[in-house]
């Protein structure tokens, strides 16, 4: 009985000392109806929405100077032999403050600069438009510093923070030394911004991804914040390095961002362009854009949105060919994916229903419609 209390001492006293936060996200996607130009017709459909980008469970526990955070993720999909579905572990990691300016994490991180808030998550690289269409090269939507190892952050004086990380990715040594060769080390990364006034900031990211692999240099500036009508920035991004054989410059991004509140409407854009300096056959440069208008309404927010051929076909059925076409610039070929929809909230649970058309004039392309859903819930 003694060690009973005993450990519900310590259990209320931990309480007591750090301010625990979990939460639970489920999201479910789906598509009301769909269609291919000379192709089947469709009612009703599921997807198997995956829940990593969407944090299942998400668990926070933080004092003045220590914390932890972890997130949880699984398929939605039914279980089977071949195919198991189990919770897997999306991030995590701890972090202290030895003094109050100096910040260590351990874990996986993903500090970044600055991200448009129509994605949240979309932030261009430089890559090739293989790369871009895919998943190759540096990840067209990776942080500068994304990875798993340790990373310090430095506020020496107001509005000025440095970020240093080491990431060597889990069950690697950051260095290495054989006993006959060269010596190789894994990725690091720095980060440096600073808070110019409440509406203004700059920074500047490197990532070196380890011996004979690519660089990226990020540097940027923005303007807004939370509080005021407009936002946006201008983050150039160059990629150095990208095949081992090689150095130098292989491509830019222009990355950038526009909002504006007009009070009946927000309006947001971002336009995107990748400018390839390799000279390689078919390493074209390339544009993406996505720009979304919302109406808000008491209970309600109806949004039109027309956007390049890049979207989540998770669960939603997308038609026309292809779900991820940058615009070439040696072969233009437009493509557009017209989406009408509306976002509102009924008690806990959110819902976005949409009616889209995706429009691509490469050849064979056809005629591609949907009307998409999304419903999710949180605790």
């Amino acid at each position: 009985m003694k060690k009973i209390v005993g450990i519900l001492a310590v259990a209320a006293m931990a309480t007591s000392l750090f301010a625990v936060d979990v939460s639970a996200r489920l999201v479910e996607k789906g598509s009301l109806a769909g269609g291919v130009q000379d192709g089947a017709t469709y009612l009703f459909g599921m997807g198997n929405t995956h829940q990593k980008d969407n944090d299942l469970l998400e668990f926070q526990v933080a004092s003045d100077n220590a914390g932890a955070f972890f997130r949880l993720w699984c398929d939605l999909a039914e279980a089977t032999d071949d195919v198991p579905n189990p919770v897997r572990l999306r991030q995590a990691n701890f972090w202290f403050k030895p003094v109050d300016m100096l910040k260590v994490t351990i874990g996986r991180n993903a500090p970044g600069l600055y991200t448009e808030r129509i994605d949240w998550w979309k932030v261009g690289t430089g890559v090739k438009i293989g790369d871009y269409n895919g998943w190759g090269g540096p990840g067209r939507y990776s942080s500068a510093l994304d990875g798993y190892g340790v990373m310090l952050e430095l506020t020496p004086v107001d509005g000025l923070f440095l970020t240093a990380q080491v990431i060597p990715g889990v069950g690697n040594a950051f260095f290495t030394k054989p006993n006959e060769g060269d010596a190789t080390y894994a990725a690091y990364g720095i980060m440096a911004k600073y808070q110019i006034t409440d509406a203004l900031s700059a920074g500047a990211q490197f990532r070196d991804n380890g011996k004979d692999s690519w660089k990226l240099i990020r540097a940027g500036i923005e303007f807004g914040n939370w509080g005021t009508a407009y936002y946006g920035f201008l983050q150039p991004v160059f990629l150095l390095n990208n095949k081992a054989k090689d150095s130098g410059l292989d491509g830019i991004t222009i990355d950038n961002y526009f909002s504006y509140n007009f009070g009946f409407m927000n309006l947001q854009a971002r336009i995107p362009v990748t400018i390839r300096l390799t000279g390689d056959d078919g390493d074209t440069s390339y544009i993406v854009y996505n720009i979304k208008a919302s109406f808000p309404q008491s209970g309600w927010t109806p949004y039109v949105q027309i956007s390049s051929l890049d979207l989540d076909d998770d669960g939603t059925f997308t038609n026309c060919g292809t779900t991820r076409s940058a615009i070439r610039f040696d072969d233009f070929k437009f493509n557009t994916s017209l989406k009408f929809g509306a976002s509102l909230n009924v008690g806990a649970v959110g819902l976005d229903v949409a009616a889209v058309v995706n429009i691509d004039t490469v050849e064979n392309a056809k005629l591609g419609w949907y009307v998409p859903f999304v419903a999710s819930i949180g605790f």
